[in-house]
């Protein structure tokens, strides 16, 4: 519901938007079921920059930037396209770290911290999984009376060192699998600037 004129020309205007002549004949078909939500562009809206939107359930932030898209298309209806542009997208910022001389944009910095997490969680995944491993073999042994027979042979402590060290070797197996799997995906997606912003 446009109150303000600002949306006359209708400039870029999304295929699901629906014009109405009144906040009254929106709410009517809000009510209907015909429209999932609407808004309205008061007429102080060049002065106040606020806009009411009217809905049935939570916020839905692919509307709120529809909407402002939209508006900021018909605010500068009359501005040069190139400039409007950078008015949507005013910044594409980039980070020079002096120390390394590494030049990443703003979609790099995110794998910064992606290298720390991911290591975070391989360590306590392997970790849980080789705890699981030693429990399990326990268990077994010992419903199978193996751990008797075995326990003749050699100290409990030689056992358990055995077993730490055996289903130790395993994990980091398992882990190094893991490690390498991921670097060889890196390599494939070294382009992306995700990746650009990996440090190991």
């Amino acid at each position: 519901v446009d109150q303000s004129g600002l949306l006359a020309a209708q400039v870029d205007k999304p295929e699901a938007f629906t014009s109405f002549a009144s906040e009254s004949e929106a709410r009517a078909a809000l009510d209907a079921g015909e429209i999932g939500a609407f808004f309205v562009v008061p007429e102080d809206y060049e002065t106040t920059g606020s806009i009411t939107i009217f809905g049935r359930t939570d916020s839905n932030p692919d509307l709120e930037r529809q909407i402002t898209a939209y508006l900021v298309a018909n605010l500068g209806v009359d501005v040069d396209p190139d400039r409007l542009a950078r008015m949507q997208q005013p910044v594409e910022g980039s980070v020079l770290f002096l120390d390394t001389g590494r030049l990443l944009s703003s979609e790099s910095l995110a794998g910064l911290f992606i290298v720390p997490l991911v290591f975070v969680l391989l360590f306590s995944l392997g970790a849980q999984v080789t705890s699981g491993y030693l429990m399990s073999s326990v268990v077994e042994e010992k419903s199978n009376r193996i751990m008797e027979i075995l326990v003749t042979t050699v100290t409990p402590f030689q056992l358990l060192i055995g077993k730490i060290i055996g289903l130790g070797a395993i994990g980091l197996l398992q882990l190094a699998i893991w490690i390498g799997a991921g670097l060889i995906v890196l390599e494939i997606n070294r382009d992306t600037p995700l990746v650009q912003g990996l440090v190991i």
